[in-house]
């Protein structure tokens, strides 16, 4: 058999372009993608007896391990055993996945809620089953990849807005309503608007308020991805509506179960005129596997934990968040916002901090040098970012201590000397080299 590189299909641009730069990073040990861990110790990682602190986790809330979600997820592979066989729609659906429904829905204040195997699936088999081939859907160009890929595959015209820019935003929205409107036959023929919460590689946050003004204005449906909002934002972690104090705002909301919630897959909630139909629409669920016990389970009792403890762990969050930001801007670096007040003039912490390097050799070389050293920070270059803007994407978690912070901090200080990053101070402490007791 011959290479698959060689065959004609492969001979693509964009492949080939892939090709060379994974080449590259390899021949220069700047491959941070799809590295494998011994074991996950809360903010920390193992790697060959040797302890990572971890500054790139999706886990903000630090839930993971916990007793409770531990404890729930073996009762329920003794009960259920590991997998269900089947899809939800043939026979692979458990009382354990209707309770999560259930806390979904309740969580979300909506009717009701539709389980999806992971977040990607969840955006793209709900927007191919509610929009297609004369329907316009519309996205901010910062979405995440699961968004667009939707859009394009959807079969609806996709148009584009400069992010977070409203008077484009409402462009767009003129732009497609004069198009449907001279379709000679536009029944059933509407928009969509499809949304970050906050969005995964600047950090900031979706301006609800005026997205869904406009929503209304031009009688478009709003679909927002809460995967990084939902748990952390809001005074009970509700998300974009109750940051905003925007209750009902939302028409369809995404979220996931492997940020804030330490499991695996995704959901849509939304009314429940919806939803009865999405369960047969979405192609993403009707011919998926059904969740499996585990996973439910864990998905199942981290919200109930999130109703004890969020509140807590959302303050130790901002703290993290406050410290860092103070640190590194006090050292000279450029970091995102971090931290921004709600409707009520409350402080909220916005869990992705991006540290700006922009420039692409500098910013895998300081990844290297933080993992050479006892950190793991995930480094952002083309095509995830525009050349020119790469950056570290940085994102605390309630479970990181005071002096992992301080750690993290010194580290990147010292890595932004070693790699001619310019700053305005620097510190002196060496590196630390941790190993598993």
């Amino acid at each position: 058999m011959g290479k698959i590189s060689d065959h004609p299909l492969f001979n693509k641009p964009r492949l080939r372009e892939w090709q060379e730069r994974i080449a590259t990073w390899k021949e220069q040990e700047t491959d941070f993608y799809f590295q494998s861990f011994d074991g996950i110790d809360g903010p920390e990682l193992i790697v060959a007896g040797r302890r990572i602190l971890n500054i790139s986790s999706y886990g903000y809330l630090g839930l993971n391990g916990h007793p409770r979600i531990l404890r729930a997820t073996r009762e329920a592979v003794q009960t259920y055993g590991t997998g269900t066989f089947a899809s939800f729609v043939s026979g692979g659906g458990l009382d354990l996945h209707q309770r999560l429904v259930a806390e979904l829905a309740h969580h979300s204040r909506r009717d009701d809620a539709v389980l999806f195997t992971s977040g990607f699936i969840t955006n793209v088999a709900t927007i191919t089953a509610l929009v297609d081939r004369g329907d316009f859907v519309i996205s901010d160009l910062l979405n995440h990849a699961s968004l667009n890929d939707g859009c394009q595959r959807s079969g609806a015209t996709a148009r584009y807005y400069p992010h977070n820019n409203m008077a484009m935003l409402e462009k767009r929205l003129q732009q497609a309503s004069q198009a449907i409107a001279t379709q000679a036959d536009h029944a059933g023929r509407g928009i969509l608007v499809v949304c970050d919460g906050v969005f995964s590689m600047d950090g900031d946050v979706l301006n609800l308020p005026e997205v869904t003004r406009l929503c209304r204005e031009y009688n478009a449906l709003l679909m927002v991805d809460e995967a990084h909002s939902m748990g952390v934002l809001g005074a009970d972690g509700g998300g974009l509506e109750d940051y905003f104090g925007l209750d009902g705002a939302i028409d369809i909301k995404m979220g996931t179960l492997s940020k804030t919630i330490p499991s695996n897959g995704g959901y849509i909630a939304a009314n429940r005129d919806f939803t009865d139909i999405l369960r047969y629409a979405a192609k993403g669920h009707l011919f998926s596997g059904a969740m499996s016990p585990g996973n439910a389970a864990a998905a199942l009792e981290a919200f109930r934990v999130l109703r004890d403890e969020g509140s807590q762990r959302r303050l130790t969050l901002l703290l993290n968040l406050e410290r860092f930001r103070t640190m590194m801007q006090s050292r000279g670096f450029e970091v995102g916002q971090g931290i921004a007040p709600d409707h009520r003039g409350n402080p909220t912490p916005m869990p992705i901090v991006p540290v700006a390097i922009n420039d692409e050799e500098r910013t895998l070389r300081l990844a290297r040098y933080c993992r050479d050293n006892g950190l793991y920070v995930i480094p952002a270059a083309y095509p995830v970012v525009s050349k020119g803007k790469e950056r570290l994407r940085v994102s605390l978690t309630a479970a990181h201590s005071a002096g992992q912070v301080a750690e993290a901090v010194g580290i990147l200080t010292r890595g932004a000397a070693a790699v001619g990053l310019p700053l305005q101070r620097q510190e002196a402490e060496p590196a630390t080299r941790r190993k598993v007791a």
